[in-house]
């Protein structure tokens, strides 16, 4: 992997603001802090978290999608939406808005699944569905 960790965010941002400044804007607007307490991402509020050892051995293209894919969840709000939902289908619900998004609108790799069927609903639509599949074995753990 390229260098260390500050400049592997810090080239992330750039590129994004070049290439895609919608998302370099929204990123470059977060805090991105490492924390070696977790083992990849986390976000907390409109923080995104990061185990410093996971991110240096990824790909940067990697890390670039899974940055992206925390920084939807901040633009979404997926944290206030959650309300009194079951926490486990929401964050299922969530990854799959967020993951659709990034696949099928932005042709971007997703560390997770995607679904057609649930292409351009919001959380909340998807989450009803999944509420409905008393197993979710469809949608991973």
């Amino acid at each position: 992997m390229e260098k260390d960790h500050n400049y592997i965010i810090e080239k992330i941002k750039c590129r994004l603001l070049i290439n895609e400044p919608f998302f370099g804007y929204l990123l470059s607007s977060v805090d991105i802090l490492p924390n070696e307490n977790i083992k990849k991402f986390q976000i907390y509020g409109n923080k995104i978290y990061y185990n410093i050892k996971y991110l240096e051995s990824l790909d940067i293209n990697i890390v670039t999608n899974q940055l992206l894919h925390c920084l939807m969840h901040i633009a979404f709000c997926h944290f206030v939406r959650k309300k009194d939902r079951i926490q486990k289908v929401w964050d299922k619900s969530t990854d799959l808005a967020v993951n659709n998004i990034l696949y099928y609108e932005n042709n971007r790799t997703v560390d997770g699944n995607t679904d057609d069927k649930f292409k351009g609903k919001a959380a909340e639509n998807i989450y009803e569905t999944l509420k409905l599949d008393e197993n979710n074995k469809n949608y991973g753990n």
